[in-house]
């Protein structure tokens, strides 16, 4: 193997990319760990994953070879990547929910309008919950008028009076839960309807009302 170094005098004496190879190869310039420049035919094992420059056999550089990269580098390049796929992704997303929105409504009366009708759905609902809920604590409380004259006169309470009087106890917990439920259901229309409201006036670059 060829092996020249710079503390050969003719190398400091040669202008730049003008190193000539022996019987017409081809040279490597590389750097080693401390800091020496080498000329060589070949690379050294101990070199590979170092950067090096390829000269012709008139001593000009064709190609550059870049340092291997480090797992660390090699790790960080890959997170890097995952983080723009998921931005791409984020981007096209939001390029897609934009078509629908512009498809499914014309202006901001037809969104309005939307939302407006599921509203008025669950507003149907929870009065119609609210009735139930009046009816069963009708039947309650003559359920536990029943028991309360029992107990007065000294009776045992049936089995079964017992099991009606906890079954409409349950049933009413869960009406007021559904009816929490709803509500709940109606705050989220109300922000989600305000969200396409708002992106609607950003892709029609429609003026914000005061």
């Amino acid at each position: 193997m060829l092996r020249l170094t710079t503390g050969l005098l003719f190398l400091l004496t040669l202008s730049v990319g003008s190193v000539p190879a022996a019987g017409g190869k081809r040279l490597y310039r590389w750097v080693d760990q401390e800091g020496r420049v080498h000329y060589t035919d070949t690379i050294p094992s101990s070199a590979v994953d170092q950067g090096r420059a390829v000269l012709n056999s008139e001593g000009v550089r064709v190609k550059t070879v870049p340092p291997a990269k480090s797992a660390e580098a090699v790790a960080q390049e890959a997170e890097l990547a995952r983080l723009r796929k998921e931005q791409q992704a984020l981007i096209e997303k939001r390029r897609a929910a934009d078509r629908v929105l512009l498809r499914s409504f014309r202006s901001e009366d037809d969104i309005a309008m939307a939302r407006d009708g599921k509203l008025a759905a669950i507003n149907t609902m929870i009065q119609v919950t609210r009735s139930n809920v009046g009816r069963q604590q009708r039947a309650l409380a003559k359920l536990r008028s029943t028991a309360a004259d029992l107990e007065r006169a000294g009776k045992p309470l049936p089995p079964q009076l017992t099991q009606d009087i906890a079954s409409v106890e349950r049933s009413i917990r869960d009406a007021y839960a559904g009816i929490l439920d709803r509500q709940a259901q109606k705050k989220a229309i109300y922000d989600t309807f305000d969200k396409y409201t708002k992106r609607f006036r950003e892709l029609k670059r429609l003026p914000v009302p005061p």
